[in-house]
């Protein structure tokens, strides 16, 4: 089972700051939106995901504040998880260069896994 996987955090009140195209006098739907009285301050949000190639189905993770090792680890665990669950031997997951992606702590778990693996 290959998984590409990626995340994101954002604030529910601030649009990520990305460049978009849209036909010329088109909106692009972006707005910022403003936080009801209740809420003081905007809590940001990681949302990590994965695709499996072989199905194309998705796998969402989401837990409060930003991408870091300890939730790395925890979508990783998740993953191993339902990989397990359906026999499969071999889970890859190909991600980019973020700190928490590349930290000692995810790093020496994916090495204690496989060798337990």
């Amino acid at each position: 089972m290959r998984l590409e996987e990626d995340e994101c955090w954002f604030s529910r009140f601030a649009q990520p700051r990305l460049k978009a195209w849209a036909e010329e006098g088109e909106a692009l739907g972006l707005w910022e939106r403003s936080p009801e009285q209740e809420d003081s301050e905007p809590q940001p949000l990681a949302c990590y995901g994965a695709v499996r190639d072989d199905s194309g189905r998705v796998y969402l993770y989401s837990c409060p504040g930003q991408p870091n090792s300890e939730q790395s680890v925890v979508m990783l665990k998740w993953l191993v998880e339902i990989a397990r669950q359906e026999g499969k031997r071999v889970l890859v997951v190909i991600w980019d260069q973020a700190s928490w992606h590349t930290s000692k702590a995810v790093a020496r778990w994916v090495r204690e896994h496989n060798r337990r693996a």
